[in-house]
Order: C-alpha cells, then sequence, then structure tokens
C-alpha cells in the first residue's frame, strides 16, 4: 500500500520530470530530422570511440601488474573476508564482533534517481499473478513490482552480487527464485569487470532474503546469462554460463556440466552460452542452447576476449540441441554457420515445433554502401526459423535482403539511410548485436515475431520482413529507450483485449498495450512511426533505482545532488522534489560534478574526455567551459574546484590543467607526469583546504605533489613517488591538516589505503592489522569525516568500510546499504546539524545517512563458525548439538536439544533455514522405540513439538527462544555460549585419516530414528572427537554423551547418561546424576561412511555393532 501510495503522489513529478528530460534532449538534438541525425551520429561517433577505452579503464585500474587476465577468485576471496570482519556499529562508537552486521536506525535513505533507470536484462512473471513482475538490473539487484511495473521495490541490496543477468521462478513453487548473476555481454573481455558475477542466488520466500548457492561460487559461474526449468521437475535446472551449460538435480544444490564447447587443444570455442530454451509438451527435456563469441569490432572486444587459434578469431556460434537433457541425451550442433555470431532462441509457446533464432554477425558480411567493404560486422547475421523443435533450420532473412529496415534489426534505423530523414549524410551501419540481441515468437500466432536490437521491430510473416515498432528518436509515445535485452508477452495475452508486451532494455522496462497494432514497413518508416494507429509504449521502470554513477558533487547544505552515469548522461535531485523527479541536466556519458559552495547555481558536468561544461541557472542551460584544455585524458575526465577559491578549478590528463576564471579558459599547471601514455593519464586530483599551493596528482605511475601549486605552469616538474603499483583512485586531503593526505588504489594485489603526514613525500599503509584489516578489493573513494578525522569512509567494488581510528582497523558498514559498486563518497557538514555522508553507486542511484544519528545493533549472520555444543554455564548439564548444513543450496541449521522431562533425559530435533542472525526451528520430540540391537524404526513415535528460534550475536554467543504445543513446556528464553565449537580444517594434521570434515549427523539408513551428533574438536595432535547418542530405552529417549582423543581414523571415548532436572525454567543444577555408560569406538572407512561399535557397562543393554552413513555434512566441510 505504501508504494502504491508514493506512485500516486509522485506522478505529477514523474510526468515533470520526464517530460523536462526529453526536452533537454530536443534541445540538444535540435529540430529536424536531419539536424537529430548527425546530432545522434555524432553521439554515437563519440560512444564507439570512448567505449573501448571505458572498457579497457574498467579492467585495467583493477588488473594487478601487467596481468592481462584478472582470475575471479580474487573477488570471491575479497568477498568471503568480507564476511569474516567486523560491522560499523556507530552507535556505540566501536566495531560489532566479526561476522555481525547492522540494523541501524535511521537506515541509509535511498535518494534516487526514481525516474532514472538502468540497465535491465530480465524479466519475469508470477505464475499465480501476472501482475507480479521480478525483474533484473545489471548492476541494480533483483525488483519486484506488484502493479504490473506501475511502481518497483528493491529485494536484494544485501545480496553478495547486484549484478543480474539472468531470473527464473520456480514454476511448481512460486516463491523459489533463481537470479544468475554476472552480465557477458558487458564483460569487457576480460574475466574481471564491474559487470562479474557471483554464480547464482536462490530465494525461497519471494525475494525478500536471497543465498548464494555455493555450488556456484567459482570461476565457471561467473556470467549466468540464463536459467530454464525442466518441465517434468523443476528441482531440475540448467545454467548458460561462460563455461557452457550445467545441470542441477537437486534445486541448485549440486551442479553437474553437461556441455563445454572446446577446441582441439580442449580450449572453449566460446566466450560464453548465451541463451536456453526447452520445450514444455515432451516426456524427456528437449533442450536447445546457443553459445556465441563476440566480434573483434564489438565495441567492448579487448585483447583476452576468446578468439580460438583454430577459428583465427571468435569460432562462429552455435546451435545446440539435446532431446533427452535430463538423461544424458547427446547434444547435436543444429545451427553453425561461418559469420554467426550471438544467437537468441524463442520456441513458441502454443507450436513447440516453431522455434525462431536470430543471429548477430561476427563478420563484415555484405557491403550495402558499395565502398568494397561489409558493412554488417555486430549487426544482422540471419534470422532462421525451425519447424521440428529446433532439428533442422530455414533462413528467412539475411544482412543482404533488399530490404534495408529488415536487414538493420541491430542497427539505427535512421542512420543506415539518412536521406530518408531529409539528410545526405553518408550511411552509419554502426550495430551492437552481440550487447543489444532479443527475440519473442507471439505466442497465438507462429507467423509473428519480434527482434529487438537497438529498437524493436515486428514480422507477421514469419520473419522474412520486418516493420519498425519503436522510434528512437520520437518524442512520442512511439519512442522507446534504445539497446534492447528481453521481450515478453503478458501470460494473459490473447491478442485482442490483451495485447500487452514487455520489453527491458538499457532505460529500465517498457509495456505496449497494443502489440499487433499496424506498422511502417520499406524505406517510409526509417525515420518516423505512421501517424494515427501505431505501437504505442509506455515507461514501466517507475521507482526501478538502478542508475550506474561515476561521481557525483553536492550542495553544501545536502538539498541537492547531482553526477554523471553510464551512458544517461548528468543528473540532479533535490530534497524538495523528491526521488521521482530528478531532472536531465546534460547529455552523453555523465562524468565528475562540481557546485561552486557559495553559489549553487553554478554548476559544472561534463560528459567524455574533455567535454566539461558549466551552468550559471542551477542545470537549466549548459555552456562549454574546456576552452584550451587540450589534453588526452581519461574517458572520464576528474577535475575539481579548488576548495579555497572557487573561481579556480583542475583538470587532469597527462598534465595537470588549471583555470583561474571559472573555467572561461584552461592553461597548462605542470609538465606531462610521465608521458602520454595511457597511464599517465591523471585518475585523481586533490587540493588541501587551507593551503591552495599543495595539491596532489595520481595515475597508473605514481603520486605527483606541489607545494607551490599557484605558481606551478606548463613547465613545471612534480616530483613523485609510488606508495605500490596500480592505479590511484582517490585522493584527499584531511580537512583540518593540509600535511595530512590520503591515497586509494583499486587495483588488486596490493595495499588500498595509504597515508601522508608529509603532504605527499612519503606514505604509510594503511589497510589495518587483525580481524579489521581490508579485504584484497578495489577501493574507488575514500571520505574524511571533518568533525572527527578518525573517521574514514572507504568505497569500494563491495560496498562501504569504515574506520573509527584512522585507518589503524577497518569495519563493514552495511546499516541498510546496498552491497554495491561505490564510485564516489561526499560529506557535507551543515551548521548546526549531524554531517551526512553521500554515496554514488554504480547501480543503486545515490545514498545518504547523517552520521550523528546512527544506532545500530549487531546481527550475526549464520555462518560455519557456529557449529558444535552450545550450553548456558549456569544450566550445566543439558545443551544443543548445532551444525549449519546446505540444503537446496541454501543454508540451514540442524539444531538438537538435549534436555530433560520430569527428571529423564529428552531431546527434540529439527532443521530451518537460516536467515541472517536467526534461524527458526520447527521440532519433534520421539519415544517409542528400544536400544539397538532390538530398535525398529516402525516403533519410532515422531510429536510436533513446537518451534526453537536461535538468534546469534556472535559465532560464540546466542539466544534460544522455544515455544511448544505440548503440555508442560510453555515458552521461555535461554542465552547461550559456544562450549564446543568444530575444529577448522587447517586444525587438521597433514595426512589426517580422521578429518574436521568428518563432523557431521551420522545414522544407519535401516534404523533411521536415532542417530549422532559428531564433532571434531580442537587442533594437531589435540583434536578429539565428541559424540552425543540420541536414541531410546524401552521406548523412552535417551541421549549418551562423550570425548576422546582421535587416534588415526579412530576415536574411542567413555559415554555417560544424565538424569534429574526438569525442563527450564525450572532446571535445577543441583538435581544433576552424572552416570558412566560404557565406551564406544567410532572408526571412520571413507568420507561418508563408519562404523561405531560398544560395550556398556550399565546393566540393561547389550553391546554392539552398527554401520554408518553421513547424513549432513557441514556448511563448506565435505570431504569429498
Amino acid at each position: 500500500m505504501l508504494a502504491l501510495l508514493l506512485a500516486a503522489c509522485a506522478a505529477p513529478q514523474q510526468r515533470e520530470a520526464d517530460e523536462y528530460a526529453q526536452e533537454r534532449e530536443r534541445e540538444g538534438r535540435g529540430g529536424s530530422a536531419a539536424e537529430q541525425v548527425r546530432e545522434e551520429r555524432n553521439e554515437q561517433s563519440e560512444r564507439m570511440s570512448g567505449a573501448l577505452e571505458r572498457a579497457q579503464l574498467f579492467a585495467a585500474r583493477r588488473l594487478p601488474g601487467d596481468a592481462q587476465e584478472l582470475q575471479a577468485e580474487r573477488w570471491f576471496a575479497a568477498e568471503k573476508r568480507m564476511r569474516e570482519m567486523p560491522h560499523h556499529v556507530p552507535g556505540r562508537r566501536g566495531f560489532a564482533a566479526a561476522g555481525e552486521s547492522l540494523k541501524a536506525a535511521p537506515h541509509w535513505q535511498w535518494l534516487g534517481p526514481a525516474n532514472a533507470t538502468g540497465r535491465t536484462r530480465t524479466l519475469e512473471f508470477d505464475p499465480r499473478n501476472a501482475d507480479v513482475l521480478y525483474a533484473g538490473g545489471v548492476s541494480g539487484g533483483v525488483w519486484k513490482s506488484t502493479d504490473a511495473g506501475a511502481s518497483w521495490l528493491p529485494l536484494s541490496d544485501d545480496a553478495v552480487n547486484l549484478n543480474i543477468g539472468a531470473l527464473a521462478i520456480d514454476p511448481e513453487r512460486p516463491d523459489t527464485l533463481y537470479a544468475g548473476t554476472g552480465e557477458l555481454y558487458r564483460n569487457s573481455g576480460m574475466p574481471w569487470s564491474p559487470m562479474s558475477g557471483s554464480g547464482i542466488l536462490k530465494s525461497i520466500d519471494g525475494g525478500v532474503s536471497w543465498s548464494p548457492l555455493l555450488a556456484t561460487q567459482n570461476a565457471h559461474f561467473r556470467y549466468v546469462s540464463d536459467i530454464v526449468f525442466s518441465p517434468r521437475d523443476s528441482r531440475r535446472l540448467y545454467a548458460a554460463s561462460n563455461s557452457g551449460i550445467w545441470r542441477s538435480r537437486d534445486g541448485g544444490a549440486s551442479f553437474e556440466r553437461l556441455l563445454g564447447p572446446a577446441d582441439a587443444q580442449d580450449l572453449a570455442r566460446y566466450e560464453g552460452c548465451t541463451d536456453l530454451a526447452i520445450r514444455h509438451d515432451r516426456e524427456q527435456d528437449w533442450l536447445l542452447a546457443t553459445c556465441a563469441s563476440r566480434s573483434m569490432a564489438d565495441r567492448y572486444w579487448l585483447p583476452g576476449t576468446v578468439t580460438p587459434i583454430a577459428c583465427g578469431g571468435p569460432c562462429p556460434a552455435a546451435i545446440f540441441l539435446n532431446t533427452d537433457a535430463g538423461n544424458d541425451g547427446q547434444w547435436r550442433t543444429v545451427l553453425s554457420e561461418a559469420g554467426q555470431g550471438r544467437t537468441q532462441i524463442d520456441i513458441h509457446r502454443a507450436d513447440t515445433r516453431v522455434v525462431y533464432a536470430v543471429a548477430a554477425s561476427i563478420a563484415p558480411g555484405f557491403d550495402r554502401n558499395g565502398d568494397g567493404a561489409g558493412d554488417y560486422d555486430n549487426g544482422l547475421h540471419a534470422l532462421w526459423r525451425s519447424d521440428d523443435g529446433g532439428e533442422t533450420w530455414q533462413a528467412q532473412l539475411r544482412n543482404d535482403s533488399a530490404d534495408l529496415l529488415s536487414a538493420s534489426l541491430f542497427q539505427f534505423h535512421f542512420a543506415v539511410k539518412p536521406s530518408a530523414c531529409g539528410d545526405n549524410s553518408p550511411a552509419d551501419f554502426y550495430a551492437a548485436g552481440w550487447y543489444n540481441n532479443a527475440i519473442a515468437a507471439d505466442p497465438l500466432d507462429a507467423d509473428t515475431v519480434w527482434v529487438g536490437g537497438m529498437t524493436l521491430f515486428r514480422s507477421v510473416d514469419g520473419g522474412r520482413r520486418f516493420g519498425l515498432a519503436s522510434y528512437y528518436l520520437a518524442n512520442d509515445d512511439s519512442y522507446v529507450h534504445p539497446d534492447q535485452h528481453r521481450i515478453r508477452f503478458d501470460p494473459r495475452y490473447d491478442g485482442s483485449s490483451n495485447q500487452r508486451l514487455f520489453a527491458t532494455h538499457d532505460g529500465g522496462v517498457s509495456i505496449s498495450d497494443n502489440a499487433r497494432a499496424p506498422l511502417g514497413y520499406g524505406d517510409a518508416a526509417l525515420c518516423r512511426a505512421l501517424p494515427g494507429e501505431r505501437v504505442r509504449w509506455r515507461d514501466a521502470s517507475r521507482g526501478m533505482g538502478t542508475t550506474q554513477f561515476y561521481a557525483g558533487a553536492v550542495f553544501p547544505d545536502g538539498s541537492g545532488y547531482f553526477g554523471g552515469t553510464q551512458d544517461n548522461g548528468t543528473w540532479l535531485g533535490r530534497d524538495g522534489a523528491g526521488p521521482y523527479a530528478w531532472r536531465h541536466i546534460l547529455g552523453g556519458d555523465g562524468g565528475f560534478a562540481a557546485v561552486d559552495p557559495g553559489n549553487t547555481q553554478v554548476l559544472y558536468a561534463s560528459s567524455q574526455y574533455t567535454a566539461l561544461a558549466k551552468s550559471l541557472n542551477g542545470g537549466i542551460t549548459f555552456d562549454d567551459a574546456n576552452r584550451g584544455l587540450n589534453d588526452q585524458t581519461l574517458f572520464i575526465m576528474p577535475y575539481l574546484i579548488d576548495p579555497n577559491a572557487p573561481q579556480r578549478l583542475y583538470a587532469g590528463g597527462t598534465r595537470l590543467w588549471r583555470s583561474d576564471d571559472g573555467a572561461a579558459s584552461w592553461r597548462a599547471a605542470s609538465t606531462r607526469m610521465g608521458g602520454s601514455a595511457f597511464d599517465n593519464r591523471t585518475s585523481a586530483i586533490a587540493v588541501a583546504s587551507g593551503n591552495a599551493n599543495r595539491m596532489l596528482v595520481g595515475n597508473r605511475r605514481g603520486i605527483h605533489r606541489s607545494n607551490a601549486a599557484l605558481a606551478s605552469n606548463g613547465t613545471t616538474v612534480w616530483p613523485s613517488v609510488a606508495p605500490r603499483d596500480g592505479w590511484v583512485s582517490r585522493l584527499a586531503f584531511d580537512p583540518n591538516d593540509s600535511a595530512v593526505a590520503y591515497a586509494t588504489y583499486s587495483t588488486f594485489g596490493g595495499i588500498h589505503v595509504w597515508k601522508s603526514t608529509d603532504a605527499g613525500a612519503s606514505w604509510q599503509p594503511l589497510d589495518g592489522s587483525g580481524e579489521g584489516s581490508l579485504p584484497d578489493v578495489p577501493v574507488h573513494a575514500i571520505a574524511i569525516n571533518p568533525r572527527n578525522t578518525q573517521e574514514l569512509y572507504l568505497g569500494t567494488d563491495l560496498g562501504l568500510f569504515v574506520s573509527l581510528d584512522g585507518g589503524a582497523h577497518w569495519a563493514v558498514e552495511n546499516s541498510g546499504y546496498a552491497n554495491v559498486i561505490t564510485e564516489d563518497l561526499k560529506l557535507v557538514a551543515p551548521a548546526g546539524a549531524p554531517v551526512q555522508l553521500f554515496a554514488f553507486t554504480y547501480g543503486r542511484g545515490v545514498w545518504r545517512v547523517a552520521l550523528g544519528e546512527f544506532d545500530g545493533q549487531a546481527d550475526y549472520r549464520i555462518d560455519t563458525r557456529i557449529a558444535g555444543m552450545w550450553w548456558n554455564p549456569q544450566q550445566d548439564g543439558h545443551g544443543l548439538m548445532i551444525e549449519p548444513v546446505v540444503i537446496d543450496g541454501v543454508v540451514h541449521v540442524v539444531a538438537s536439544w538435549f534436555v530433560y522431562q520430569d527428571g529423564e533425559p529428552y531431546w527434540l530435533i529439527g532443521v530451518g533455514r537460516a536467515d541472517g542472525d536467526t534461524v527458526r526451528v520447527p521440532v519433534t520430540a520421539s519415544r517409542g522405540a528400544n536400544f539397538p540391537p532390538d530398535f525398529r524404526a516402525a516403533d519410532v513415535q515422531r510429536i510436533p513439538w513446537g518451534e526453537l528460534e536461535l538468534r546469534f550475536a556472535s559465532p560464540r554467543s546466542a539466544t534460544l527462544r522455544w515455544n511448544s504445543s505440548q503440555p508442560g513446556f510453555g515458552s521461555g528464553e535461554l542465552a547461550l555460549e559456544s562450549l564446543v565449537a568444530t575444529a577448522a580444517p587447517a586444525d587438521d594434521p597433514p595426512g589426517a585419516a580422521l578429518r574436521t570434515c568428518h563432523s557431521g549427523n551420522w545414522f544407519q539408513p535401516a534404523q533411521s530414528g536415532h542417530g549422532f551428533f559428531l564433532h571434531v574438536f580442537g587442533s594437531g595432535e589435540q583434536r578429539q572427537l565428541v559424540a552425543v547418542w540420541y536414541v531410546f530405552d524401552r521406548g523412552k529417549p535417551l541421549f549418551l554423551v562423550g570425548a576422546g582423543p582421535i587416534d588415526g581414523d579412530s576415536a574411542t571415548m567413555t559415554l555417560g547418561i544424565t538424569r534429574g532436572p526438569d525442563f527450564p525454567p525450572d532446571y535445577r543444577i543441583a538435581d544433576l546424576q552424572r552416570q558412566p555408560w560404557g565406551t564406544a569406538t567410532f572408526r571412520f572407512t571413507g568420507a561418508d561412511t563408519a562404523q561405531v561399535s560398544w560395550t556398556p557397562s550399565l546393566a540393561g543393554f547389550a553391546p554392539g555393532r552398527l554401520d554408518l552413513q553421513r547424513l549432513t555434512a557441514q556448511l563448506g566441510r565435505s570431504c569429498n
């Protein structure tokens, strides 16, 4: 209801903002169609020339040394280290224990923009209600709409990765969702990029919480492009990733690779597999899959992209078919042609024999303009149709078609023939079919097929001829944001009363309610839509805050904020307008931003390279502000206002540049800082507050300094030092001491934070120590609290880190903040108000928190370290055995409480799903059976008892709450401590036969109903095995407890019985009676097999022996 109210209240603001943005775009492009074409071509030219360098910078600033590839394991290791770190608890002015997280009040405030959405790759419908939508934002996480796209709410801000490339909803269990992370199509040709993934995430509560599937936490699932389910068993699912096609038979708990195309040297043939489609009308899993590589002409191709020697470049893409994928059927290549690139497929919903496929080209292809060179590299290769479920294919359309519009499925429609729009400029055939490529068959008409490239197209004759269904340059309802990624029909689509079609793209989600409306064809449709009836579109991205910011600026009082975004220009927001009414103030790829602290009507914004602009009216209009600024810069050029004099600005290329007249003119302020190579271009600049002569400039080669910056000119050489190898990402002076400075590095493989106490002459590492040391993770920004300069904040690839002691120790800051790449941080300190921290993120917009108002309480996030025996020291004699396990790929906890009822042993056992710091375990009591060898499983009576809630404050402390429906128990609460913690694998001596991984729950399958909790504890030669045998004696529950030293593959121990006390809160330790029972020997014969033999000393029990099998394996500690 709140979301609906917010949407309704914001609707007028949304329209106003959208109209303003469109007006700004019209102003920028000019009025006539010819002028629009020329303007758009210029913008595209800039994008094309800069895209490679942007991709190069994204990868290069993270790559250590001369590495051409960065192993994904570096990022996984950093993420693992982050989970083990302390967390920031500002209310305490200190840190929480290792592994804790925050629930702070107030939480971070997301500021927007809610009316500017970033790239959205995928869209899915809840099978129970088609108005409930789930969308995946690239670098923005998973989003949910309950009103068919009218409003959206984020679901995965605290997930381990927000780069969503695929989504799937279990059709049998619709509250179970799978999210594939990583975006193969924007991966810069490198194994690491900002769009890298962390495998597959799973939610079993409709997206409220997410857990990583542990089987996918590896480099094979760095980019997950698609996920589909078997129509016969939804626990069997298939995933397309960068390493092939994978199958899980158990809901994601484990995966096996079915297809990994390789060459004769067993090297990968493709960058990855990109699409899956499965027929729903077959008894076996009839699965189609596509695998491909990008063209070397792609704007994100870099050296290192998969180009097998056998192919002399990227290998032609292929469609593979397996008609029995669920039972290890054989894969066949059913379609692969020379020049075939990324291929997308769709099976017709009603007639599954009909399958469509469309492919981009990795070859120049047809020479359309007659200049002797092909014009379709990354454009259309071909579109095919199959009428036998994908066994055979017929080409319907190729790039040499006489119909120019149909051949331009992956190109800008207005650029392939400018004369159709009144422009005599040469044609421009730029395309991006590796990046934007989508296809969908009309569910009711097998001859109607839609294709998405830059824009949207529809064919009604089986794919032979296409009409244009959306227009990028339009100022009316035929407009759809360019770069299409997914086309989906409403599940209720009937072709008449419901003609609803959804498209996802770089601007979010669009909807058409008349998908069968007439279209224009041929050259006449290249420039504008038909008058009157046409396919009409509306935005359906409201509130989906997935904007990717590079950098930002904040007004001195914190009431205004703006910054540059990827592909979507510069946006400005204000407190008074709210998140739905941000204004688009400058086009292109946005860049750095600055505001005059004395006059907030004076704004500076930029796009690519030296394209700096200035506004004197708060962003209503801008003029160029780069006269004389002539240099080679990074794609996003750093610049800033001197805090000592707002008319003075600095910008960086291969040298430093200064303006003393508010950017009206520029002149060199240093000689080249190392030469003209890419590594010498400026990446960071800082000016000391209170000392305008003191400056620092950073690049890949080092940190350059000056104590006489105002006198510096184009011949001045600045001395430099290099604390380490790598890119300097940010420089900052202490706001109260110009001798103290900080530097951060975005390059893996070294110290990421450095401090200087002599204005940059020398540097000391500041990555912290012990549990408070930073992970090896790229750091992009640093901010220093001006009211307490010991308080430091870092923006990284994994979100925010905080130090309260000047960098001696660091902690994770996650009190309601998204786990997202944080590119820029700004602090403002308004008089009489708390210091405010602003974070500009790459994928989740802009955030703010008032530092002085934090009030946090720590919540532990359950992990492996809770395994073992727990007790309350004041109630010795009873306790719990706790074991974290993985079920269906999600962390659960097995808990058994060994306690008493009316003085007799009593045990409860169950399993529950972990949720942050808490697990709720439904437990049962048991009775009825006898002690072995007279045990019969049929005699066991299981009695639902109630629920245990375990809330962990740390790996060593917790609170137990219980609530029982059985008479005589009721509810209560008890503080717990870890008594015996399971050892870590590192505690095993070399060559150990009985290892830490043997810890877990063991049983004899023929005697289900009793079993053993076994845990290895201690280290080296001092290791012991503790055992709790939960069993029965003459129909009553009994538990035996003991511990003994490990000797080779065995451990022998004395077991004991305890009796006497009552159930808490009536438990009295004075009532406890201990009695030796006998001895037991455990011998482990394999990873999952063991034997136990026992010799009782207490009358009434017989000796015996059992073969045991493992029932559970502890989280992350399998012996296999």
